[in-house]
């Protein structure tokens, strides 16, 4: 899951704790509607598009609103929830949705939609890099079986490792998932902005973030975010 999900539950009583890095990726805005350029012209009737309230790219939208524009929830009441694939259906379609905050492989393919353009870069808006999907596991789990959370952590690992080391490979068993050409996708794979495993990057700042704009409540520190 993305991080802003993890605090938000968290910050609601979930019993669980961050134990690994597994993604970090290129996220942006994209946009088929003329004239909107940056985020201060989007018109007030505009809907975004983006998994759900919370989600990360609804944290990002609004660190940048925060910083552009000086309302860090101008755009909460314009939000309309979509999976990515479906956001990016809809995105074609230009109808009710001309403006969709998503990730890879759909970034890639709305922006050989004719006429559409990034107009917000994750990290742009969050001002550096972060962990775009972390592990989460269970308190529970976490303290009774020591050994089996081991294990996993090192098969995530793992096959981050492998990932990055066979980014042609990935390409080729994830095509048909993705529909997508192994080369398309192969690009992908080879881009800087998208590794997998290491540190979790980020935690602070989003939760700094969301503590100042009220999407959380309650500060929590590293150690209570993050297994060691």
């Amino acid at each position: 899951m993305g991080i802003p999900p993890y605090l938000i539950g968290k910050d609601r009583g979930m019993k669980w704790t961050a134990a690994a890095a597994v993604a970090r990726a290129e996220l942006g805005l994209v946009t088929v509607q003329p004239g909107v350029d940056t985020l201060g012209d989007i018109p007030e009737n505009m809907r975004i598009a983006l998994p759900q309230p919370g989600s990360i790219q609804h944290i990002l939208l609004a660190m940048a609103a925060d910083r552009e524009l000086g309302d860090a929830g101008i755009f909460d009441n314009r939000l309309i929830t979509l999976s990515h694939p479906d956001g990016l259906t809809a995105l074609m379609a230009g109808t009710e949705v001309k403006t969709h905050f998503t990730s890879p492989p759909y970034l890639q393919k709305e922006l050989m939609i004719p006429g559409a353009r990034l107009i917000l870069d994750g990290n742009e808006a969050f001002g550096g890099e972060f962990t775009f999907i972390i592990a989460v596991f269970s308190d529970d789990f976490i303290k009774s079986h020591p050994e089996e959370l081991a294990g996993v952590r090192r098969a995530i690992q793992r096959g981050a490792d492998w990932l990055n080391e066979n980014p042609d490979e990935a390409a080729a068993f994830l095509a048909d998932y993705y529909r997508m050409e192994e080369s398309e996708l192969g690009r992908i794979f080879h881009s800087a902005a998208l590794s997998y495993g290491g540190d979790i990057l980020g935690m602070e700042d989003f939760q700094d973030f969301m503590l100042k704009r009220g999407y959380l409540k309650n500060g929590l520190q590293d150690e209570e975010l993050i297994l060691p």
